[in-house]
């Protein structure tokens, strides 16, 4: 069972009354911060495969066997078609190097192509991170461009987070109102300034060819860790004075 836990920000940020100089409504602003730390229960994984060939069609043909091995590595892992997808590939021809002591009549040259093929994968696979990407690796991947992990509903905890910060707000907008003997009447102006999930990257160090290395040996170690949902909302509230200051 998964526990989710919740990490609320103490610090909430509260103005003092005011008048408005234009309608003289007399007012209370409060400001409400909420954060929740929930544990990622979905990786996202950008990865590429970089081939060459001495000439366009070798490197096509290059790339689009080794982006078969890697679909077929996938299924293999028991990932569904619609948790990977491939991007657009990329074609870029390689020059020659200059020389150090280039004639006066020296050109560069294309001496070959490379094809980038870019794939994209989500999954709720969690447990199976590292032998995903030592299976990825070991057909060809040579390049992991980023893994991240967080929540495959982050929408149910955008709003969670939008709860909490509000019920901040007014908790702390009555306890003002309490201590300078005022009475909230009436909402005035309500605004969600932020709300947002954070994800979990994983450091670039770690996607190295000394990652690779290792890959092809063990299945690398990921440790999922919690993403960050929080939220920031401001309420002002129309008051009337009932006490003696």
């Amino acid at each position: 069972m998964v526990v989710t836990r919740w990490v609320l920000s103490a610090l909430v940020f509260i103005s003092a009354c005011a008048v408005n100089a234009e309608d003289q409504i007399p007012l209370l602003s409060v400001r409400g911060v909420a954060e929740l730390m929930v544990p990622a229960d979905q990786v996202e994984i950008d990865l590429s495969i970089v081939s060459e060939g001495k000439t366009a069609e070798a490197a096509l043909e290059s790339s689009a066997q080794s982006t078969q091995s890697l679909i077929d590595a996938l299924n293999g892992l028991g990932l569904a078609k619609d948790e990977y997808h491939s991007g657009q590939f990329r074609i870029q021809q390689v020059w020659s190097n200059r020389p150090r002591n280039p004639s006066a009549n020296w050109r560069a040259e294309i001496v070959g192509f490379t094809v980038t093929s870019p794939m994209h994968i989500k999954t709720k696979k969690m447990n199976e991170v590292g032998v995903l990407i030592s299976k990825v690796v070991e057909v060809g991947v040579n390049q992991i461009n980023s893994v991240r992990f967080t929540l495959s509903d982050p929408r149910y905890y955008r709003q969670k987070a939008i709860d909490v910060a509000a019920e901040n707000a007014i908790e702390d907008a009555r306890t003002l109102a309490l201590a300078t003997g005022v009475k909230l009447v009436e909402v005035h102006a309500l605004t969600i300034d932020d709300a947002a999930v954070s994800p979990v990257y994983v450091q670039r160090d770690q996607l190295t060819a000394r990652s690779f290395a290792a890959a092809e040996s063990a299945a690398v170690p990921f440790n999922p860790g919690d993403a960050t949902v929080s939220a920031r909302v401001s309420i002002s509230y129309r008051i009337q004075t009932v006490g003696i200051l």
